[in-house]
């Protein structure tokens, strides 16, 4: 879902409502990093960066290279579909690094949560009918299935 043409729009928008200076995306990751490229493409193209639950860059990590950097207000938004355990941990983590770094303005956003638009993305997704997605190739992998029967 996170490389449907409208993710940008959405995250945008979520964006929109904290005004501050840098935007983070803070995602799971994956340790496989190419299936992490979608979400630094998208924090590129929002003019931002990106940080990791599982992974490095961790959000510490990644808080304090920004500080390095000169950035003094940081909105992170959770890049998970819904709020659960692992977005309470980050709202504990951020409150954490607010205290310790208490000139850098932390602004934290909820998770994308449910909304039209994610909607629009998910039922595009189950019909196949992204803008711009590759028809996927389901002929050939029928004939290899029907000849490995007989």
């Amino acid at each position: 879902i996170g490389s449907h043409p409208t993710m940008k729009t959405l995250v945008h928008s979520k964006l929109q409502s904290a005004c501050t200076e840098f935007p983070l995306l803070l995602a799971h990751g994956s340790r496989q990093r190419r299936t992490n490229e979608p979400v630094e493409i998208l924090a590129k193209a929002i003019g931002g960066s990106t940080a990791y639950w599982s992974i490095a860059p961790d959000l510490e990590t990644r808080t304090i290279q920004l500080i390095q950097s000169g950035v003094q207000e940081l909105a992170v938004l959770p890049y998970f579909l819904f709020n659960g355990v692992i977005t309470d941990a980050i709202t504990r983590r951020t409150e954490a690094l607010a205290e310790r770094f208490p000139k850098l303005r932390i602004h934290l956003l909820p998770a994308l949560g449910p909304s039209p638009q994610l909607a629009r993305m998910v039922v595009d997704l189950a019909l196949n009918q992204v803008p711009s997605a590759p028809k996927p190739l389901i002929r050939p992998l029928q004939r290899i299935a029907f000849s490995q029967a007989i």
